[in-house]
């Protein structure tokens, strides 16, 4: 009876152990890709976003920047905005544009707290799951489809190489 007890603890160990193998290999890639500053898994690309609001093509590339009035990482990113935008204008490109889900007035509010000069646009919905957390960088061609997107905050030492891949993807869209 005492063997038999041991193989019974044994087994329900061996699974235990199995189903928290099993566990660790279903969620970990989807925990990876919420690593804050992680490339995006490019679940937009081939999305068209509709900015303007007559809902056509703005017929030439452009960057947009889901941002948010309640994101903490939005308001870390915003340094890092103002690079990217000082980056498109040395090169004769238009900004990027914040587009948030909030009215007029409280996007404008927090993008002046935030002393970003960008242009913005408000009370935007963006298509169903498109947007999996803010701030969201994305690259549109001219016939507004996604070409490219990053997303969460980019670590200091990751910055300027996030910098030269938006440019490059932006330049590629044209």
């Amino acid at each position: 009876m005492k063997n038999f007890s041991r193989v019974i603890e044994i087994l329900s160990n061996l699974f235990v152990l199995v189903a928290a193998i099993c566990v660790l290999v279903v969620f970990t890639p989807q925990v990876i890709k919420l690593v804050p500053g992680e490339d995006a898994t490019n679940t937009a690309v081939g999305s068209r976003i509709l900015i303007d609001s007559d809902k056509t093509s703005s017929k030439t590339p452009r960057i947009i920047v889901a941002f948010s009035t309640n994101c903490v990482y939005c308001n870390k990113q915003a340094q890092f905005l103002e690079r990217l935008d000082f980056a498109l204008r040395s090169k004769g490109e238009p900004p990027p544009l914040l587009v948030y889900a909030e009215n007029e007035a409280q996007a404008h509010a927090h993008a002046g707290a935030l002393k970003l000069s960008l242009p913005i646009r408000s009370s935007f919905r963006f298509p169903p799951n498109l947007i999996h957390g803010t701030p969201t960088i994305f690259t549109l061609n001219s016939s507004s489809f996604v070409t490219n997107e990053w997303r969460g905050y980019f670590a200091i030492d990751r910055q300027d190489r996030i910098l030269k891949d938006i440019i490059d993807a932006y330049s590629s869209s044209k």
